[in-house]
């Protein structure tokens, strides 16, 4: 994993883009590499995870063509066999020269066929074009900054497009998204004549044709190839194969629920025995799911290395949010990146998660909600004002008009009321439409299994996990969105209500598993907010403070009166504690530049 950066030589000199590169050190701080390309500066921040020895970025040496690249191919022996095959040889064990060559022989229409979250660019100054690329469910970021229309910059973090001189910001919609949904990928330009944006999954090409313009254009050979008649277990246990194929020391993200077992359960099949288990629990919980990691990890003779954690991972919140330049919505980040941490001091390099199995196999208990809920709300009737629980959410779903929307929402409507101004109308969804597919999908669970994998997944989980890990100096796989195991989920039960609870992962592998394991509900990766922010000597007191109070879209009467409900320990308050975890998110977003914090690893 890397971070990568490309800004045109005529914008800015060496030390300047040398010193946006630096930003991006804490993706990848082993090796930090900037080349003149043709007219272009190209820079990449590396994490050595294959040959040490092989630095980026690369060139070819016969046409100057070269590439900077953020991620992992996850069948990179399968590539280098077919390579050899052809008498083909290799400068290097860097998996960024493999798509390369596939560039230099087969063109760009080729590059869709990779396996493993990716980013990466190509600079081609033969023909004076740059290639982007972001991986079909957008696992690794590329943020572009076009002037006037053309691509001026991209960078893997908005941080280092800002070092070069793109001041980026939320819009209004985008502030609301996040403090309404609990996330945000995009990012807008402060300048009126320059447009920032986080790249859609895609392949992307600028040239002068194109006016200089990064856009998108349609590859001809389709996805990944995947083997007919796939089953769900096989594509699991090749897609494991894949992803633990390293050169350095790889761990397992073991939580103890269904998806990380499952994939304890591959890793015993192939005999690796080596992997290291992590396990994050946080301090005062119940230990049921510890209790959990220990029986499988105990079932598949693999080690397990219990971390614990307090309020004290709060830390670490604002040196991530300045290094990735973005608000991080999602408070089990601080969970990931400890249990990161600690993995990095095990000297492991390479981490495999779980991420993706609920969002593609609906195994989330508001998928159980979304069967029966209607397509368009009874806006009609009264709704909950308060309370996150369960049932508050569910009456509010039904009186919402986009139920599903409303049953993602993290933080309640009373909240946002008393606290928030100058939010768009309650009615009003700001998740995206979808287009006209989803606009006509048949049920609220139809639209939830479009909302998962482009939203919450897109939006939430993968920036989590590209972060927390990243920034402890450790790689996160993700086998379950590996493009077989995506296309098996997809065709195991063409009805989506077949699929709810992970059916057909649940009949795969129970009885492989310690019994009663599969039975176990939904828990998610979750943390004592409430409990942790309470505890914090800095965090309330920011939030507080007349800065925040201050702020255009905060009320300052109201947020005083919701914090002194909150250390009252007031039911309502602190079940939305959400929503002051997200304010400060956003607070220390907005407080970034004037107040930058250290960034290291060690943060």
């Amino acid at each position: 994993m890397c971070g990568i950066l490309g800004v045109r030589r005529d914008r800015v000199d060496r030390a300047t883009a040398l010193q946006a590169l630096r930003r991006l050190a804490w993706r990848g701080a082993d090796d930090l590499r900037l080349i003149a390309v043709g007219d272009w500066w190209l820079g990449v921040a590396r994490l050595v995870i294959s040959d040490p020895q092989a630095p980026q970025p690369i060139t070819d040496r016969a046409t100057g063509v070269a590439i900077a690249f953020n991620g992992a191919v996850t069948d990179a022996t399968a590539q280098r066999r077919e390579l050899a095959a052809r008498g083909e040889v290799l400068q290097g064990g860097n998996d960024a020269e493999l798509v390369l060559r596939r560039y230099l022989r087969d063109g760009p229409e080729s590059l869709d066929r990779q396996t493993g979250g990716h980013a990466f660019a190509i600079v081609d100054p033969r023909v004076d074009a740059v290639l982007l690329a972001v991986d079909p469910l957008g696992e690794k970021p590329l943020y572009v900054a076009e002037e006037h229309g053309r691509l001026q910059a991209f960078a893997s973090s908005p941080s280092a497009l800002e070092e070069l001189g793109f001041a980026t910001a939320l819009s209004p919609r985008q502030r609301a998204e996040l403090l309404r949904s609990g996330a945000v990928r995009a990012v807008e330009s402060r300048t009126p004549s320059v447009r920032c944006a986080a790249l859609a999954p895609a392949l992307y090409r600028a040239e002068p044709a194109s006016g200089g313009r990064a856009a998108p254009f349609a590859a001809s050979t389709g996805a990944a190839v995947v083997p007919r008649g796939c089953q769900l277990t096989d594509a699991l246990q090749r897609a494991v194969a894949r992803c633990a194929e390293a050169e350095v020391p790889v761990g397992l993200c073991l939580s103890g629920g269904i998806d990380s077992a499952c994939l304890a359960a591959c890793l015993d099949a192939l005999g690796r025995h080596d992997v290291v288990a992590y396990q994050f629990r946080a301090h005062g919980t119940p230990d049921d799911e510890r209790q959990r990691a220990r029986a499988v990890a105990q079932r598949f003779g693999l080690k397990l290395v219990e971390v614990d954690g307090g309020a004290a991972v709060l830390d670490v919140l604002p040196g991530l949010i300045h290094a990735h330049g973005l608000p991080l919505g999602d408070p089990s980040v601080l969970a990931v990146h400890a249990l990161a941490r600690r993995a990095a001091l095990d000297g492991i390099r390479v981490l495999l998660s779980g991420e993706g199995a609920d969002d593609l196999l609906l195994g989330y208990p508001r998928h159980q909600a979304a069967r029966w809920l209607p397509r368009r709300g009874l806006t009609f009737l009264p709704r909950p004002r308060f309370g996150m629980r369960a049932m508050q959410r569910l009456l509010r779903a039904w009186t919402a008009r986009e139920p599903f929307d409303a049953l993602m929402e993290a933080t309640s409507p009373g909240f946002r009321a008393e606290v928030l101004r100058g939010l768009p109308p309650e009615g009003e969804s700001l998740l995206p439409a979808g287009g006209d597919r989803e606009e006509t999908a048949p049920s609220a669970l139809a639209r939830a299994r479009f909302l998962e994998r482009h939203w919450y997944l897109y939006a939430d989980l993968l920036p989590k996990l590209d972060v927390a890990t990243l920034a402890a100096g450790v790689e996160g796989r993700c086998p379950f969105l590996d493009p077989e195991v995506v296309h098996c989920a997809a065709v195991t039960e063409p009805d989506p209500r077949e699929m709810v609870g992970k059916r057909a992962l649940r009949d795969a592998f129970r009885d492989r598993l310690p019994p009663g394991h599969m039975d176990q509900p939904k828990r998610g990766f979750g943390v004592p907010l409430a409990a942790w922010l309470a505890e914090s000597p800095w965090a309330l007191p920011m939030l507080g403070d007349d800065i925040t109070a201050g702020r255009d879209w905060i009320d300052a009467d109201g947020l005083r009166r919701w914090l002194a409900g909150f250390e009252r320990g007031t039911r309502r308050h602190l079940e939305d504690a959400r929503g002051l975890y997200l304010l400060l998110a956003l607070e220390l977003y907005e407080r970034r530049l004037a107040e930058p914090p250290r960034t290291e690893r060690s943060a």
